[in-house]
């Protein structure tokens, strides 16, 4: 359950921590892109999409010129900007997004572990609300045998799954 007090305070540390960093070192470091992306998760928790949604693309901005476009870190910044499209009403964008993420992180992770059947699941969903329901289906079905096969698959992740396969019934 979100917890608006923590994250009210966590945004304020955050922003006081990018500040800082920024005088010390310039914004074009990875320790303010990453403060970038715990402040989207911040706002993102409190409903601030909006800002939430800008905050996650400086970041993704800034990891791309410091880091490289192939960083490990990319597909879940990419997949935190694609999130955040989706819940603002923008499905194309976030399909783009998770087909990025998941290909990133297929190409530079090279495993079909948990994060690729939660890139898949999202995918998935974001097909549905783009009216691309065969595809979605194709998708949904190897999130959920990627699940199935892994111990570490939260009720979280079971429910996104069984909600986009209710969605497509």
């Amino acid at each position: 359950m979100p917890r608006p007090g923590r994250n009210r305070e966590a945004e304020r540390e955050l922003l006081e921590a990018i500040r800082i960093w920024t005088a010390q070192q310039g914004e074009q470091n990875r320790v303010v892109a990453f403060g970038y992306n715990n402040l989207g998760l911040a706002l993102e928790a409190q409903g601030r999409l909006d800002e939430a949604a800008a905050a996650f693309q400086r970041s993704l901005a800034i990891v791309e010129r410091v880091l490289g476009p192939r960083h490990p870190v990319l597909p879940r910044i990419v997949a935190n900007v694609a999130r955040l499209a989706l819940a603002t009403g923008h499905p194309q964008q976030a399909v783009d997004g998770f087909r990025r993420a998941l290909a990133l992180h297929t190409e530079l992770v090279a495993t079909q572990d948990l994060t690729a059947a939660r890139l898949r699941a999202r995918l998935a969903q974001a097909l549905v609300a783009n009216g691309a329901r065969d595809e979605a289906r194709d998708f949904i079905a190897q999130a959920r045998t990627l699940l199935q096969r892994d111990p570490g698959a939260s009720d979280d992740d079971l429910a996104l799954v069984a909600g986009v396969e209710a969605s497509l019934q």
